[in-house]
């Protein structure tokens, strides 16, 4: 949270605020949308899982009607660090980018309903090589065809991006796996990054890589590419981490960590 406020997400914060309320009030069956109660905001929040500090929380800047006003929680919500990391931060994440030798993907939570869209392109750091598209020493002229053609297939598997009714993809984006190691090759720090910052230093990375690796260069090109085409550069912001720590243990952010986890909740 420090991270994102440190990068200026201040009038985000407050856009996000407003956000949260507006969600809470326009299914309400009252005619008064300048209200809501706990319900509302569990419903307008059911991705959240902090549920009973998000139920205690609200207790203290709810009136005597069990009511609150948008100007209270607007209030509150500026002054409480705790309940704005509960319910704010976990709007920011907006989902996971990842790649590998054939292809990249993009998983996108829906803020209402806390499901998640897929999109994948089949364009990998292993294709231009397997498809003979890079000489033994790729060429400047290489790169810049490989990179049209990856933003081409981009395009063709309608990923968020300028062309779209949806416009680019906005919010906080964990990256794993080769684009992990393309942020490695670009020696970018393990905290959560600018648009802009990730594409400077991927853009430096490129223009210095040993252009016999073959596969570096193709992975560079690739992230490159994607986060131009496909996020925001001034309302998206990246962590790439592949190791994570949770209760005393380590766990590698992977497709079969994922596959696990699924399959854990569906068994639930």
């Amino acid at each position: 949270w420090t991270e994102l406020e440190k990068l200026g997400m201040e009038e985000n914060t407050a856009m996000e605020i407003d956000s949260i309320f507006s969600d809470a009030v326009k299914k309400r069956h009252s005619a008064s949308n300048s209200e809501m109660t706990i319900t509302d905001l569990r419903r307008a929040c059911r991705s959240v899982r902090e549920q009973e500090t998000l139920r205690r929380k609200f207790k203290e800047f709810a009136d005597d009607r069990g009511m609150c006003s948008r100007d209270a929680f607007t209030k509150a919500m500026i002054e409480d660090d705790e309940l704005r990391s509960v319910l704010v931060m976990p709007r920011f994440f907006k989902g996971v980018c990842s790649a590998g030798g054939g292809s990249m993907q993009l998983s996108i939570l829906q803020r209402l309903s806390a499901d998640v869209e897929l999109f994948s392109v089949p364009v990998g750091n292993k294709v231009p090589i397997h498809n003979r598209r890079f000489s033994a020493v790729v060429t400047s002229e290489e790169i810049v065809r490989w990179q049209e053609h990856v933003e081409t297939k981009i395009l063709e598997c309608r990923l968020p991006n300028q062309t779209t009714g949806k416009g680019m993809a906005r919010g906080l984006f964990i990256c794993i796996s080769a684009f992990y190691y393309a942020a490695k090759t670009a020696k970018l720090p393990e905290r959560i990054l600018s648009h802009s910052h990730v594409v400077t230093e991927l853009k430096k990375a490129l223009d210095i890589v040993d252009r016999t690796d073959q596969k570096t260069v193709a992975n560079l090109c690739n992230a490159l590419t994607y986060f131009k085409t496909v996020c925001d550069p001034e309302q998206s912001y990246f962590l790439f981490k592949r190791n994570w720590r949770f209760e005393g243990r380590e766990y590698t952010a992977t497709w079969t960590l994922g596959w696990w986890l699924d399959s854990a909740e569906a068994l639930q």
